[in-house]
């Protein structure tokens, strides 16, 4: 009887042991707010912490994209104001130099010098995409955009899984020049203000030299879906459930988790957090450069649309209009 006591009280004690060792699963949810109607594309700050451009489209129609300006007051959003509806499917917000830059489907690259009360085409040296018109192979609906020194200098389209191009500033001409990829191009992100990493459907690439090189990585065989970098690495994500990891300096890609989920877009900051969120209803998370990964599931309901680092704070956006930031009980996922 004893002996079987013993037992008994040993076990709970490992128990315990082995309880208390393990992370929480669970997310923290702050609410930022809501915008009606709308699927959240993108989040972008005006410069400081207290103003917000936020894109969406139309869930009632989603030909149309609106774009917001809101106030932030106490981790909120304190005011909401559409700025434009248009029937322009726009797909990335860039803020430079006072100038919001917005690009979309059918090679769209428009601007706004009033936080987005009126739109215009071009910018202060007109970037005229009606030279496209006589190259359709060039023409793509565009994905993202980086603005440099106030004026657009990388941009990547696509026109399906098969067909991308890449696009760079052309020394002081006022069209882009474009490079086709025979591949849909997903995301973009900036290294060293002029260079760039292009995750696409099948590989990824790395631009430097204002675009002048163009190198293709040693890794492929996947839908990379997103990209992002910090101080230490880069990181992509697969439509496959896949990450991979490559420091800065080196070429050599490795991974480090396969989940087997549609994962869809990839964001870190410069502590070393870097959250993954896709189709599923479970975010991955990492908080030492992505070497190690832990799956978390996704409690609010609404499927993400977007995620964004903004001063090192982690946001998603919804297909239901909700902003939200993250914490987590074992993961510091901001600045705090």
């Amino acid at each position: 009887m004893k002996k079987r006591v013993f037992s008994l009280v040993t076990l709970f004690v490992i128990f315990l042991s082995i309880t208390s060792c393990q992370k929480k699963d669970d997310l923290l949810y702050s609410t930022v707010g809501s915008i009606d109607k709308v699927t959240i594309l993108d989040i972008e700050p005006m410069g400081d912490n207290y103003t917000w451009m936020v894109l969406g489209r139309n869930d009632d129609d989603h030909d149309k994209t609106k774009l917001y300006y809101c106030t932030i007051a106490s981790n909120a959003l304190s005011t909401k104001s559409k700025r434009c509806e248009s029937k322009i499917t726009y797909n990335d917000i860039e803020y430079c130099n006072d100038t919001l830059w917005i690009c979309g489907n059918n090679m769209k690259l428009h601007y706004s010098l009033d936080t987005g009360r009126n739109i215009s085409v071009g910018g202060d040296t007109t970037f005229d995409f009606s030279y496209f018109d006589a190259y359709p192979l060039e023409k793509t609906d565009l994905k993202k955009l980086y603005v440099k020194d106030g004026k657009p200098f990388y941009a990547i389209g696509s026109k399906d899984l098969l067909d991308g191009n890449f696009y760079c500033y052309n020394n002081g001409k006022n069209v882009f020049k474009s490079s086709q990829k025979g591949f849909g191009l997903n995301d973009m992100v900036i290294y060293n203000t002029n260079e760039a990493y292009v995750a696409g459907y099948g590989s990824i690439f790395h631009v430097s030299e204002n675009g002048a090189t163009q190198k293709m990585e040693d890794i492929g065989d996947e839908n990379f879906t997103g990209i992002t970098i910090n101080s230490t690495c880069l990181l992509t994500c697969s439509y496959s459930g896949t990450i991979y990891r490559c420091d800065l300096g080196s070429e050599k890609w490795k991974k480090m988790t396969s989940r087997g989920k549609k994962l869809l877009h990839i964001a870190s900051n410069s502590k070393g957090n870097v959250v993954v969120v896709g189709e599923t209803k479970d975010i991955l998370l990492s908080t030492d450069y992505g070497e190690n990964w832990t799956t978390v599931k996704y409690k609010e309901g609404n499927k993400i649309s977007c995620l964004k680092v903004i001063n090192d704070d982690f946001f998603i956006g919804t297909e239901k209009g909700t902003i939200i930031k993250l914490t987590h009980d074992n993961v510091v996922l901001n600045n705090d």
